[in-house]
């Protein structure tokens, strides 16, 4: 329970504000407009556009060439690629390649489709698949191994074959000779 002072202060002056003294009004902010939630349908942008795709002709070049990687693709994976020629740009290239994706889906699941662009605005459609390194990123080299069984060097070559065959069988770590795998 909070206690009442038995005596006042007396004398003391509160203290004003700096920014704002007793003559000075305060100032309040203006009220919206009634228009105002739509004041940015009033607003004008820019489009946005590439400078390399303002002419016709560069148009016509990268479709012509992503129709044909298309067909290109469609043959080495076998099916029949759905051409949007009636749409205009941009979406006649982004409704192919939402069916080649899904086309290519049901034939390869693994893979991936994308588009690649080169700096001279040149596109082609090209398909990723991820190498799944897991646990055979580090790779043991033999050429270690090897030497020792050459130069009849018979402890330290049992010594490092035990420890190769557990890092192999154990660890799951492959083994490598310079240019493949053992």
């Amino acid at each position: 329970m909070e206690t009442v002072p038995t005596t006042r202060r007396m004398g003391r002056k509160t203290r004003l504000c700096k920014r704002r003294r007793s003559h000075q009004k305060i100032k309040t902010a203006k009220p919206p407009t009634i228009d105002a939630p739509f004041t940015f349908l009033k607003q004008e942008f820019t489009p946005i556009t590439d400078l390399e795709l303002n002419n016709k002709a560069s148009i016509v070049k990268i479709e012509q060439q992503y129709y044909k990687s298309l067909d290109h693709l469609a043959r080495l994976y076998h099916f029949r690629p759905k051409l949007y020629k009636h749409l205009p740009y941009p979406f006649n290239i982004a409704n192919a390649y939402e069916h080649a994706k899904s086309q290519l889906a049901k034939k390869e699941p693994v893979l991936e489709l994308i588009i690649v662009s080169k700096e001279d605005a040149s596109i082609c459609l090209a398909t990723v698949s991820e190498y799944d390194t897991n646990q055979t990123l580090l790779l043991l080299p033999m050429d270690a191994l090897i030497h020792l069984h050459q130069h009849k060097h018979i402890h330290a070559f049992n010594l490092l074959l035990s420890c190769y065959a557990y890092l192999h069988q154990i660890t799951g770590m492959e083994l490598c000779d310079k240019h493949s795998y053992v």
